[in-house]
């Protein structure tokens, strides 16, 4: 139970809208504690300076003086709302790049996972050596994920597929189902059947994106 908890809170962290309202959060609160004054803590700590410095802030801000320093708006920037906050802005960007440079770092020193589609796909028959001078070599420049929730979304010819579920995880490009002639459908059944699972698993929802590809071939 505690370890779903913290991998709610992880894939609720690394979102990229969930760092984007905490930014807007924190501008506003910067742009609020702008509006005073700072007191300096080489002021606060000297009695006749404090004073004086009171003495000058009471005359703008009249008899909102004492409210205002029991909000402590002018130490909003060492208070703990605003401290709290850029920690947690901190620590949500720190954790979001990193979960997108592990994905980067696999996708480019991790090569067993382009191997393991010539050798290992359930599909095809493993390619052997005699088979290399026939293999012609197609380079595909994906486009960033696009989640979806409707295989409909689906548009065949355009997007390919990824999908992630129980551990488990697998891609088809965009190009794969107009050679086979799938429709969404079967598109999602056999990158179902890809990744080694069961058909019937397919009521479970996956969480699946489209992706579109730029295709660099060698003819």
């Amino acid at each position: 139970m505690d370890m779903q908890i913290l991998k709610r809170l992880w894939r609720f962290i690394v979102r990229m809208d969930v760092v984007s309202i905490l930014i807007v959060v924190l501008l506003g609160l910067a742009a609020l504690g702008s509006c005073f004054p700072p007191l300096p803590s080489s002021i606060e700590a000297n009695p006749t300076s404090f004073s004086l410095w009171q003495a000058q802030a009471r005359m703008r801000y009249g008899a909102f003086m004492d409210i205002l320093i029991s909000a402590g708006a002018f130490r909003f920037f060492r208070s703990p709302l605003f401290l709290l906050s850029l920690a947690i802005l901190t620590t949500s960007t720190l954790i979001c790049t990193l979960d997108r440079w592990k994905a980067v770092w696999r996708r480019t020193f991790h090569h067993e996972i382009s191997c393991s589609a010539a050798a290992s796909d359930p599909r095809f028959p493993p390619l052997t050596f005699e088979e290399l001078d026939q293999v012609s070599i197609e380079s595909s420049v994906l486009s960033p994920l696009r989640r979806i929730t409707d295989i409909n979304e689906i548009q065949v010819g355009t997007h390919g597929l990824v999908i992630y579920y129980a551990g488990s995880q697998g891609v088809l490009l965009p190009q794969v189902p107009v050679e086979e002639g799938w429709d969404p459908q079967a598109f999602l059944e056999n990158l179902w059947f890809k990744v080694r699972l069961p058909s019937n698993s397919l009521q479970a929802k996956p969480t699946m994106y489209t992706i579109t590809a730029l295709v660099f071939g060698e003819e």
